[in-house]
Order: C-alpha cells, then sequence, then structure tokens
C-alpha cells in the first residue's frame, strides 16, 4: 500500500470515530459537555466558563452567531441560577454588532418527553429563576407562568405546545413544550407523550444590552 493511501485509510479511521463519538452522544444522551451561558455574555466568555468545545463564530454582517454545525448532546446551564438541562440537542447564540455581548440563546432541549416528565423541570425552571430574580410575565390568556404552572400542573397534558415566560433586566427566558401530533396507542392522556422542551433567551425589543 503506497503511503498516500495508507495515509487516507488513516484519515478515514480517525474521521469515522469522531463520527461514531457524536452518534454515540446523541443516540445515548452522553453528553460532550456543559454550555454555560447568561444574557450579557461575550463569546469568549461562554468558551471559557463552559467545558463543551465551542464551534467558530459565523459573521453575517450586522451579527455574529455561535452556532452548533455537527450533531452531539450536552447540557445546557443557565449561568447564575443552577438552572441545568441534559441531553440538550442543539444551540444558537447571537450578538448585535458592534456590542460583542450574546443578546439571543437558543437551546432545543430533551424530546420524546412524557409531560410528566416535563412538569418536573418546569418546577424546578420555576424555583431557581425565582430564587434569582427573575418573574413571571403575564400572558395573552392573562395568566402569568406560576398561574399558568400551577393549571398546567393540576389539569391533563396539553395538547400542542405550552410556553412559561420569566423576565429580568432586560432579558426573557422562554421555556416551550411542544407536543408532536402522534399518538401512542393505549396511551395514558393525564401523562401525554411526544414533548419536546426548547429554550430561548431574548433581548427586550428596543432595549440596549450595555
Amino acid at each position: 500500500m503506497s503511503k498516500i493511501a495508507l495515509s487516507l485509510v488513516l484519515v478515514a479511521v480517525v474521521l469515522g470515530v469522531l463520527a461514531c463519538q457524536n452518534l454515540d452522544s446523541i443516540f445515548t444522551w452522553r453528553s460532550k459537555g456543559t454550555l454555560k451561558v447568561a444574557p450579557g455574555m461575550t463569546f469568549d466568555e461562554v468558551r471559557q466558563a463552559s467545558s463543551l468545545v465551542l464551534d467558530k463564530v459565523y459573521h453575517g454582517g450586522s451579527n455574529d452567531f455561535l452556532t452548533l454545525s455537527s450533531p452531539l448532546s450536552f447540557t445546557f446551564e443557565l449561568a447564575g441560577t443552577g438552572l441545568i438541562f441534559e441531553g440538550c440537542r442543539f444551540y444558537s447564540l447571537e450578538t448585535k454588532n458592534p456590542d460583542p455581548k450574546i443578546v439571543d440563546v437558543q437551546i432545543q432541549g430533551r424530546k420524546n418527553l412524557t409531560w410528566n416528565e416535563v412538569k418536573i423541570d418546569l418546577q424546578a425552571t420555576e424555583q431557581k429563576l425565582k430564587a434569582d430574580g427573575w418573574s413571571p410575565i403575564t400572558g395573552e390568556d392573562g395568566l402569568d407562568s406560576p398561574a399558568k404552572l400551577k393549571q398546567a400542573l393540576l389539569g391533563p397534558a396539553p395538547a400542542r405546545e405550552v410556553n412559561f415566560t420569566w423576565t429580568k433586566g432586560k432579558f426573557n427566558f422562554v421555556f416551550a413544550a411542544r407536543r408532536f401530533p402522534q399518538t401512542i396507542m393505549g396511551e395514558d392522556p393525564a401523562q401525554g407523550s411526544n414533548y419536546e422542551q426548547n429554550f430561548e433567551i431574548t433581548l427586550i425589543n428596543g432595549m440596549d444590552v450595555r
């Protein structure tokens, strides 16, 4: 075998191992590290605080993005709150030039959850955000997040999607639980299934992050 052919084989082996590691991470929910981020942090500060190896920054004109480019499983921690979500699958962090501070965070969390599993995370989220000074926002239905949470805990599993929003300073934190339309034969309607969690931290419209 020539040196070139041997080199190509070695490269293929290395790439195959890396691909298998990422696939193993996804299918077994084995975390590749923790993404620790809070609104107002810079990309460099997130890199220093996180054990997850982050991708390169994409420059998009008026906005810069730090976005996951290959599939893997990771843990999301909202810095300063102790709020941790395992089994996350996608992240996107955004800044608005020329300010280097992060103004938008989007996280895709776990999927294939039962409503009971979602409720456990919701309760922990409400408690830890409240302890860190976040306040609930009243939605279009006239209910704030604690009231909606109480209603959700006592009622049946939502048929589609439910959102809970808290605010602190210049930012909102949104916890969304989306249910896929598929149903499972013999499913207990009080428990529900097929939910996916998503989280977003956004700068309130019209505010300056500085």
